[in-house]
């Protein structure tokens, strides 16, 4: 990796683009979403079409009291349910085989309702529904929440793909 700036991987040089141009980003319309220095931007080639400030993830912390990890396999057409009480903050990321194809990988995650808050659009569950009442995400690589609502109850990971796929999870309280 090419140091820039005092620091390795902080951002690109049009050089380090120039290198992948064979790889991802000049074959026609192929454009790619990189991360560069903190925010996300949109690439052709070496050619930046959009960036924004208002988007970079870079020197943000929460703090939290308790949290739990883990990694499950789903294989294809196969869900797992995982309890969650009182998360704040829930972070997860795909792992998919290096052979797949992008139009194929997405996942299906259902959580519970939340209860709402003041100001919240009336109406609004004064806490989590019981029984649950779940509502679906279709992800393809990541999923974050985070949240001042608690989020309880199950969480559902189906996955309607033709390959098995590593789901890594974090979640605080």
């Amino acid at each position: 990796m090419q140091e820039i700036d005092g620091t390795f991987g902080r951002s690109f040089s049009p050089e380090y683009i120039n290198l992948t141009k064979d790889f991802c980003c000049d074959s026609g319309k192929a454009k790619i979403i990189r991360w560069v220095g903190c925010k996300p931007g949109v690439y052709k080639g070496s050619k930046t079409l959009f960036t924004s400030d208002d988007l970079a993830m870079c020197s943000w912390f929460q703090a939290v009291d308790t949290y739990s990890y883990m990694t499950v396999e789903l294989e294809t057409e196969s869900l797992v349910e995982i309890e969650l009480k009182d998360v704040l903050f829930f972070f997860g990321k795909c792992a998919w085989p290096s052979d797949s194809l992008s139009s194929l990988k997405h996942l299906e995650i259902g959580l519970n309702g939340q209860g709402g808050l003041i100001g919240s659009v009336i109406p609004f569950n004064i806490e989590s529904p019981n029984p649950e009442r779940l509502n679906y995400q279709i992800i393809r690589d990541r999923f974050e929440i985070n949240t001042s609502s608690v989020i309880n109850g199950k969480m559902v990971i189906n996955n309607p793909s033709p390959y098995t796929v590593s789901f890594s999870m974090l979640y605080a309280h």
